[in-house]
């Protein structure tokens, strides 16, 4: 990864597998730029018999494909940097695991980089503990590595099969990874990212490290100096949260073997407890130094086991064993003191070989049973709008008083309950209601998985074909990057007449498009004019994002109460823009993104209200229902002629990446890189806004989900990327507490430190609401971020 100030950081959660490349590469997302002239004719690009084998490869079917000397057998899984695929070398009959950087992102010279860095470590490393690499090269534009096969199993699906492992057969598998890292420690090479579905368990019996694709290279010297640097950088972070050390998600690239120690801390602790140490931890969590956090204690764990975890997993990496050679030592020392302890865990048998053993859970108390009858229901902290008032007490799941009737919900309290770890809450039902809304007990996920339309339309037939007959497409950008029109504001304060002014404009696109929603089925004479209409829009919002991004970012992610249809699909256009600006698109592509948005649910007007208003989970043949409003928007699209990249969008920004959306369940290959980046606007928008059967969720909280998904496969890494670098780790429009008990909204991103934007600070301590809000960069403060919250109910002013 590069260190130069420019690279903007990538802050996420359960991020170790997501890579995201910088803007500048972003124009390698697609291959054609049309017009917006509706009456341009239709093309599509024909490929012959001889293009198959490339097709196959963009398309990521690989099975049966030669690579130089290997042919492609199948797929064994995913790691950090690419897809593990097994292979057999033609000549030598000899069985090998290729790691393959997808085609998507193989452009990239960042990308090819890191890969290349896992190339130079694996080739240093030969040792019975590393999986061992033979060779690396490229064929037909893919970069693989070849890599020894193992038959065996990760100890991630052992703890799936068995549950949690004997004492001395978790630290046996932990002693044998520390001596692998320590060989490689010695060679300068710092993993980073040890879990334990990196540590693989062969049929021999031998633990083997497995993915080096976030180890860090550098010479004494380099390592020295970077420490001398002057001020702090807060560079990308990748790692898996539940097992990464603090300091990696602070300044990942100063991280040393301490680092890697803290990582088999916690895979020990899993191992042996079936859980993690830290549940539930975030990375604002990480981010922030508390030296309070201690491992728990557990009854599976001797107490000379859990001294030694405790020393690997010391939030302070001064604290920690300075290397692998003490921490093999320290568990050697514990096993033997440990006794009889440690071999009657070791003796304990598993409930099922294949069935993880049952974990006890805490049955409902006298107290909660009777909370519950009284009207009480248990809400997230983080739920609890700010500086509004209960008209009933506030107590935690104890019974202890939290707060009176009738006093705000102030960021001192939320500050000082989060410090106590008091995640949970007693709040009247009627309180819930009135201030979370009818729906708040329902969750984001209670729609039902989505599958492919059981039904077909001449224009989405044609979509099909064209879909499998050309090749995925690359943008060309024929003029100046429209984000270089888009002015940077730094850590100013928005301007009064600035916002008036979008909010205004927002207004009028919305009773525009509510009459272009009318006119769709107009006469044929009168579709240009409803074209030039839309195109309108589209420029008012782009006149919008060249005046002050940031601002016309925060009108478009207020949630979608009223008018959601029209509300939803003019923010989606605008959050579209903004990110396709950010990846490089000329005003011409940008256009066309815009119209995508604009669009995408134009065929909802079709859907009868009774669907989309049903206040529960929508049954089977429901969904199947709704889903045809795609079908309805590509039947409206030909009829107006729109240019074919904008109708592919549209019909496809319900796919995902890994194959799991609709209409058809096209995997990211096959998915048009508009579409790419208007389902990750398009989930976040919509998830941010309650609806009928759900209520909204946190936007940091959906920033969180929509990388855990890419983390999956579901969303398009590079687009996530844009994602985050117009809206942010801490959204725009989002409100949350400091570690000096006040609270603010989040109205600028910070290009150097994504966990630290700019914030305009509207309450005190206590709850009183400022006379005058105070700017606050966070980059320049000592103050941190220490929760997301919702905002307050009744503060709506830009």
């Amino acid at each position: 990864m590069s260190t130069e100030s420019k690279e903007k950081p990538i802050l996420a959660r359960h991020v170790a597998e997501t890579l995201i490349v910088p803007p500048e590469q972003g124009d390698t997302h697609a291959n054609t730029r049309e017009t917006i002239d509706p009456e341009a004719p239709t093309s599509v690009e024909f490929t012959n018999d001889t293009d198959h084998e490339e097709i196959r490869v963009q398309q990521g079917d690989l099975r049966g494909l030669s690579l130089g000397e290997y042919v492609i057998e199948g797929q064994l899984g995913s790691g950090g940097m690419g897809v593990i695929y097994r292979a057999r070398h033609r000549r030598m009959d000899r069985e090998v695991a290729l790691k393959i950087l997808p085609l998507h992102v193989s452009s990239s010279p960042d990308m090819v980089r890191r890969f290349e860095m896992e190339v130079v470590a694996a080739a240093r490393l030969i040792h019975p503990n590393i999986v061992t690499a033979y060779d690396a090269s490229q064929d037909k534009g893919l970069h693989y590595l070849v890599m020894e096969y193992v038959e065996g199993i990760d100890l991630a699906r052992l703890l799936d099969q068995r549950g949690p492992l004997p004492v001395a057969e978790a630290v046996s598998h932990i002693i044998q990874a520390a001596e692998g890292l320590g060989y490689a420690h010695a060679k300068g090479v710092v993993h980073r990212d040890i879990k334990p579905s990196n540590l693989l368990l062969a049929s021999d019996g031998t633990i083997k490290i497995l993915d080096m694709g976030l180890a860090r290279l550098e010479s004494d010297a380099a390592r020295r100096a970077k420490r001398s640097s002057a001020g702090p950088q807060a560079l990308g972070v990748a790692g898996t949260v539940d097992y990464m050390a603090p300091e990696q998600a602070r300044q990942f690239d100063s991280t040393d073997q301490r680092a890697d120690i803290y990582s088999l801390g916690t895979t020990l602790y899993h191992l042996v407890t079936g859980k993690v140490p830290f549940p539930g931890e975030s990375l604002i969590d990480k981010l922030i130094e508390n030296a309070d956090v201690v491992l728990p204690k557990h009854d599976r764990l001797p107490s000379s086991i859990h001294a030694v975890l405790a020393k690997m997993t010391k939030r302070n990496r001064t604290q920690r064993y300075e290397n692998v050679v003490e921490v093999i030592d320290a568990l050697r020392q514990a096993m033997e003191t440990s006794g009889s302890q440690a071999t009657e865990s070791a003796a304990r048998p598993t409930t099922s070989p294949h069935a993880p053993t049952p974990q006890p859970s805490r049955a409902p108390s006298r107290a909660d049973k009777r909370a519950i009858a009284d009207g009480l229901r248990a809400i997230s902290i983080s739920e609890l709008p700010l500086c509004d008032t209960l008209e009933f007490p506030l107590e935690d799941l104890g019974g202890r008083r939290l707060l009176e009737a009738g006093y705000p919900i102030s960021p001192r309290l939320l500050r000082e309950l989060n410090g106590q770890k008091v995640e949970t809450v007693w709040v009247r039902e009627s309180d819930c209601v009135k201030l979370l809304g009818p729906h708040y007990a329902e969750s984001f996920n209670t729609c039902l998985a989505p599958e492919t339309l059981d039904s077909a339309s001449i224009a989405t037939q044609r979509l099909d074909r064209e879909i499998q007959r050309t090749r995925v497409s690359e943008i060309i950008h024929g003029g100046q990057a429209f984000r270089d029109r888009c002015r940077s504001h730094g850590a100013a304060p928005y301007e009064k007449s600035v916002v008036a002014d979008c909010e205004r404009v927002f207004e009028e696109s919305l009773a525009q498009l509510n009459r272009i929603m009318g006119n769709v089925h107009c006469a044929e004479d009168q579709r240009k004019g409803v074209l030039a209409q839309a195109t309108t829009i589209i420029k008012n919002l782009m006149r919008m994002l060249t005046v002050d991004v940031d601002v016309a970012i925060s009108i478009a992610s207020r949630p979608a109460e009223e008018k959601y249809l029209l509300r939803h699909s003019l923010s989606m256009a605008t959050l579209g823009m903004a990110m396709a600006a950010d990846l490089g698109y000329d005003e011409s592509n940008v256009v066309l993104i815009g119209l995508s948005g604009l669009f995408h649910d134009i065929g909802m007007r079709e859907i009868p209200a009774k669907l989309t208003q049903l206040p529960r989970r929508l049954r089977q043949q429901e969904y199947q229902d709704v889903m045809r409003h795609i079908q309805h928007t590509a039947d409206v699209l030909h009829l107006f002629q729109l240019p074919r990249s904008v109708r592919l969008a549209c019909y496809q920004v319900h796919e995902r990446g890994d194959g799991s959306g609709y209409p058809r369940g096209k995997t990211l290959g096959e998915i048009h890189p508009y579409a790419r980046i208007l389902a990750v606007a398009d989930s976040y928008l919509a998830l941010i806004s309650s609806r009928p059967f759900r209520r909204a969720m946190l936007p940091y909280s959906v920033v969180e989900y929509l990388l855990r998904q890419t983390n999956e496969g579901v969303f398009d890494q590079i687009s996530v990327r844009s994602f985050l670098q117009v809206v942010s780790l801490m959204p725009l429009g989002s409100w949350v507490v400091l570690s000096d008990d006040r609270a603010g909204r989040v109205i600028r991103t910070n290009p150097e430190s994504w966990d630290a934007p700019v914030l305009e600070i509207h309450f005190g301590a206590e709850g009183h609401e400022l006379t005058t809000p105070e700017i606050v960069d966070l980059k320049e403060s000592r103050v941190r971020v220490v929760m997301p919250i919702r905002s307050p109910s009744n503060f709506h002013s830009l």
